[in-house]
């Protein structure tokens, strides 16, 4: 079920709709909280959305280097039992 959050992400407030659970949420928040600043502390002169776009880049950097990962185990694992992927 959708709830609404009121979020805090590098002193920036957002409301956002999610099917998440809070804890979820809070998770996810403080993760890219902490991946921002982290970003800001490396280039000060970076702004919060610069920062943001990063953070996203790196998301989907790291999401096509699990999913190639992912690819490459489903083969291997398709390849020992003897089996082929249609």
């Amino acid at each position: 079920m959708k709830q609404k959050y009121t979020i805090t992400v590098a002193d920036m407030e957002l409301n956002i709709i999610s099917d998440a659970s809070p804890d979820e949420v809070e998770n996810i928040v403080g993760m890219l909280d902490r991946r921002m600043r982290d970003i800001n502390l490396k280039s000060p002169r970076c702004t919060k959305n610069e920062a943001a776009v990063l953070c996203a880049l790196s998301y989907c950097s790291e999401r096509l280097s699990m999913q190639e990962a992912f690819k490459k185990v489903e083969s291997d694992a398709f390849r020992f039992a003897g089996k082929t992927k249609n």
